[in-house]
């Protein structure tokens, strides 16, 4: 096509929007509005129940991490005031009733009385892959589910 044509024919759907020739031309602006709110309405409820989801995830679950440290005497043989702190976490989630999933580490046994017998413990199947899924996870994951309220 050549310039001058193509000038005239945007001239001219112009005019045919300026003149309300179609129904189009003057409920497009309407409706862009529209559905801008209807987007942003439910971009809002969306990110309500994502933050909500979120919350949850944080007041139900809690994660520690146990490092032991290595001395000539061997591994473990020192405790300090971090872990002891993060061993007081673990017995107040046992007393509380929390659900307390082991991914990697099988020393917790070791330092937390009562912890193998805890009827929330849970240890996942693989030590390499952290995943909480089904397989992963055989006797919590149901429990673990419904105290994510799905």
């Amino acid at each position: 096509m050549n310039a001058p044509f193509q000038k005239r024919e945007r001239e001219k759907s112009h005019e045919d929007a300026n003149q309300n020739s179609s129904p189009l031309a003057v409920s497009y602006p309407i409706f862009i509005a529209q559905a801008r709110s209807l987007v942003q309405k439910i971009r809002q409820v969306y990110v309500k129940q994502l933050l909500a989801r979120y919350r949850r995830v944080a007041e139900t679950f809690f994660t520690a991490e146990y490092f032991p440290y290595s001395t000539k005497h061997g591994i473990g043989s020192i405790c300090v005031p971090s872990q002891e702190y993060t061993f007081s976490l673990i017995r107040e989630a046992m007393r509380r009733g929390a659900i307390i999933v082991r991914t990697r580490c099988t020393w917790w046994l070791e330092v937390i009385p009562g912890l193998a017998s805890y009827s929330r413990y849970y240890e996942l199947s693989s030590t390499q892959n952290t995943a909480i899924t089904e397989k992963n996870c055989p006797q919590g994951y149901a429990e673990i589910r419904k105290a994510l309220g799905e």
